[in-house]
């Protein structure tokens, strides 16, 4: 009795691995697709960094223009005030000049960002020599010079002005461009699908018609084989696509992937000529595809209402979840395994139980470099370590090896 409740868990512990939907190749490209999800967070989060830079320092500096204007050239004690202001200024556009770099540093690796306008930008303030111009008027400052500081002052507020309308021309730019190249490859897409769906449907009703011992099933395969194919490079767009945009949801992936799998179906029946269950997997296809569809449409209407900034943050949130959630469930089956080593797994078990904790280790090291990248995305950085924070409590029990989050 010991021995068959022994094989019957062994037998229930295979099953679930078989029956386990985390395939590692999939896995790999979902943390490649966060990843540059994130780093294109980053990178308008700092074009949005240098914008508000640029229009603190230019507040500071007409104010403390205003205070030049008003100041005595004979007070030193005032004077060496104005000076130190004027430093502080310095300094911030060297910071400036450092988050410009750090930005065409992130942008190298990226498609569809401005890289041309982000060098012109650079360029532009390299020409306009504005550290210099505010250490001379620092200098002028210093030395009571107030028409020479005044001047300087005034040509590093204008150049400081110019400045502002470039990187908030970029930012725009960036957007619209991004926006409009989605919604542009969504519609594709949709008119595509549309298009296989209704083909699907032409197909569904001359399969459901054939008679068992039909001449016609090598054609109608031959069809249904092409409208899968057709599919597949669909898919291969939709997650191209998913590389630049939180338009694109896993549950759209996941619909198109059941029509997949139900064309599939099909062509097998159609082999085994039974009409009927080919049609109604057919069925299930046309369905699925629709399913897709009516969701990207309804990512347009929310792009087109100017909501896609927020769900695209709670999308990246959501599929952070996901993969603490594809980490607990490693964890039961590890447990689940472990409880029965005691020298009793056969081999195949002992190699099951080596991949589940090479998957582990994947996951947990792909949640590391996320939270390293997040830690630089202020908007993102707060909920990420607290679902990284949650993962880890979850993971306290495990044998094998978890590194928790640093703060």
């Amino acid at each position: 009795m010991r021995q068959t409740l022994e094989q019957l868990n062994r037998n229930m512990t295979q099953d679930q691995m078989k029956n386990m939907q985390i395939d590692e190749e999939k896995f790999r490209k979902s943390i490649e697709r966060t990843m540059n999800l994130l780093k294109r967070i980053q990178i308008e989060q700092k074009i949005d960094e240098m914008l508000k830079r640029t229009e603190r320092m230019n507040e500071k500096q007409e104010e403390l223009s205003k205070q030049t204007e008003k100041s005595n050239p004979n007070d030193q004690k005032e004077n060496e005030n104005l000076s130190k202001q004027q430093d502080e200024i310095s300094k911030e556009l060297q910071n400036l000049e450092n988050t410009m770099e750090d930005l065409k540093e992130k942008m190298q690796d990226m498609s569809d960002v401005p890289k041309e306008e982000l060098d012109k930008l650079m360029e532009e303030f390299d020409k306009q020599q504005n550290e210099q111009l505010s250490k001379q008027a620092s200098q002028n400052l210093k030395q009571g010079q107030k028409q020479n500081a005044q001047k300087n002052q005034k040509q590093l507020s204008n150049n400081m002005q110019q400045m502002q309308q470039m990187m908030q021309q970029m930012k725009d730019q960036m957007m619209q461009q991004n926006q409009m190249q989605t919604f542009t490859d969504m519609m594709r897409i949709i008119d595509n699908l549309l298009s296989l769906s209704k083909k699907q449907e032409e197909l569904k009703n001359q399969s459901q018609k054939l008679d068992p011992n039909s001449s016609q099933y090598q054609t109608l395969a031959q069809q249904q084989n092409e409208i899968k194919n057709n599919l597949n490079k669909l898919l291969e767009q939709l997650a191209q696509l998913s590389q630049k945009t939180f338009a694109v949801t896993p549950e759209m992936g996941k619909a198109l992937g059941l029509a997949n799998k139900n064309m599939e179906q099909s062509l097998s029946n159609m082999q085994n000529r039974n009409p009927k269950n080919s049609a109604m997997f057919q069925q299930e296809a046309m369905g699925n595809m629709n399913q897709a569809i009516m969701m990207m449409k309804s990512q347009l209407e929310s792009m087109m209402q100017g909501g896609s900034g927020q769900g695209g943050m709670m999308s990246l949130l959501q599929q952070l979840q996901q993969l603490s959630g594809q980490q607990m469930t490693l964890n039961n089956m590890t447990q689940m395994l472990q409880q029965m080593q005691q020298g009793n797994l056969n081999q195949e078990q002992q190699a099951q139980l080596q991949r589940l904790a090479q998957q582990q280790q994947l996951i947990q090291k792909s949640l590391e470099q996320l939270n390293k990248e997040a830690k630089e995305s202020g908007e993102v950085k707060k909920k990420f370590l607290q679902i990284l924070r949650t993962f880890a409590k979850t993971n306290a029990g495990s044998n094998l090896l978890i590194c928790k989050p640093k703060n």
